[in-house]
This record gives C-alpha cells, structure tokens and sequence, in this order.
C-alpha cells in the first residue's frame, strides 16, 4: 500500500541537497531528536541521492531508520 497513491492532484518531487542539509543541520544540533527516519509518504530509494543522504545522516551520530518496499535495492545498494 502507498499513502501517495491517495494524493492524485499533489506533484511529485524530490527535496534538494540544499534542504536536507538545513533539516540534518537542525535535526544534529536538537538533542530532543535521536532518530532520522525516512520514508513514510514515498519510497526512498526513489531520490537520486539517497545513499548520500544516509551517509550524511549517520555521519551526525543519530540512530538512522528507513522502511522500504525493497524495489530498488540491489547488492550494490544493500553492501
């Protein structure tokens, strides 16, 4: 099941290196946040950029999660 399927008239996108680098900066220095999670409204592995942004998100020392459909993933991508 996609929730996305239920948001016909809404477009698509990807958020920019630029804005996940502002939310990781705020999200790094919030004591209050523990966990970065991704997913929830769209398959992750969709983002041309993923693997960069899990790096950069353990690469602050917080609990990393991510729930997929697995569709993309690949030994590559697993390793």
């Amino acid at each position: 099941m996609c929730s996305r399927n239920a948001w016909f008239e809404e477009d698509c996108g990807h958020m920019s290196w630029d804005t996940f680098q502002q939310v990781l900066l705020a999200a790094a220095e919030n004591d209050d946040v523990e966990t970065l999670f991704f997913g929830g409204v769209a398959e992750p592995f969709s983002h041309p950029e993923l693997l960069k942004m899990l790096r950069a998100a353990k690469d602050t020392g917080k609990r990393v999660e991510l729930i997929t459909n697995g569709i993309f993933l690949n030994r590559e991508v697993i390793q």
